[in-house]
């Protein structure tokens, strides 16, 4: 099992929001027609946690780019979760965005209010 933490959280807790919104507003001002996005997961080991994606791509072009990156067989599906945290941080309300969605409309309406989007990645047999 692999030891290296792909939490959330711990991008929550290790930067403020002050920090979080002064890199989203920097990254914005250098690449406009791109969205931050914050990925975890549970059972997938995942290299970094933050994507600087084009927000013209779909959420089906975001998967297949992640299945390339990520060693997962080839009987198992991806699912993408977008999480949408509230202004206090608590609670939480999950969202399976369509895969002909552009991440722009995710971003739009299930962005957090420090400017990234935070989504949750996950495996299921589904294939057999």
């Amino acid at each position: 099992m692999f030891t290296k933490s792909n939490s959330v959280c711990d991008f929550r807790i290790t930067r403020s929001m002050e920090q979080r919104r002064s890199d989203n507003d920097r990254m914005q001002k250098f690449y406009p027609n791109s969205i931050q996005v914050v990925l975890q997961s549970k059972s997938i080991f995942l290299d970094r946690s933050k994507y600087l994606v084009p927000n013209n791509l779909t959420i089906g072009q975001f998967l297949f780019y992640l299945r390339q990156k990520i060693s997962v067989n080839t009987n198992k599906g991806l699912y993408l979760f977008v999480e949408q945290i509230d202004k206090d941080e608590k609670t939480m309300s999950t969202y399976l965005p369509q895969t002909g969605n552009t991440l722009e409309m995710v971003y739009t309406n299930w962005r957090h209010i420090d400017g990234y989007l935070y989504m949750f990645i996950e495996q299921e047999s589904t294939f057999g």
